[in-house]
């Protein structure tokens, strides 16, 4: 198709960077995460490169981009030309009208995953689309330059299997 043939010509096409009000990112995405990362962490479409380039979209935007931080959502699709892996993350922030210093930064989440056809590469094999749904949060407890640090869970359930994570992450000096 038109897609396939042409849009793949690009490598990527970025605006912004992830966590920026507006992220978009267009073309070969290496690191797709959606909320936490337990459902979708650094997804990536170029696996089949040089043989097949696939041309995907991601797509953040917060609301402080309307000056409405109360409600966000990040997206992925994984191929635009034939919406194979897809997903979307709802959250918000409903503790930001507080005065209270951290809490008042938790964030609640939402997500569901899509994979239509989980085999799409594999000849002569098929397969039922899976579907993955889950519930998380997030605060930040501390948040500057030279150091972050984030308490995170999530709920996820994947047909009738379930399973969560309760973790901590962060950074040291910017870098580490």
């Amino acid at each position: 198709s038109f897609l396939e043939l042409y849009l793949p010509m690009f490598r990527y096409i970025r605006w912004g960077f992830r966590g920026d009000p507006l992220y978009i990112k267009l073309g070969s995405i290496d690191d797709a995460t959606l909320g936490n990362g337990f459902i979708m962490g650094n997804y990536a479409n170029p696996h089949f490169l040089p043989e097949q380039r696939i041309f995907g979209l991601s797509l953040d935007i917060d609301g402080n981009l309307f000056n409405f931080p109360y409600l966000g959502f990040q997206s992925f699709v994984g191929n635009v030309a034939d919406f194979d892996v897809m997903g979307g993350r709802l959250f918000a922030r409903p503790l930001l009208w507080l005065t209270v210093p951290i809490i008042k930064n938790l964030e609640i989440g939402g997500t569901f995953v899509a994979d239509i056809d989980p085999y799409a590469f594999v000849e002569a094999t098929t397969a039922e689309p899976i579907t993955v749904w889950g519930v998380d949060f997030r605060l930040p407890v501390l948040s500057n330059p030279v150091a972050s640090m984030l308490v995170f869970g999530d709920f996820v359930n994947q047909n009738d299997h379930v399973g969560g994570m309760i973790g901590l992450a962060g950074k040291l000096f910017g870098f580490l």
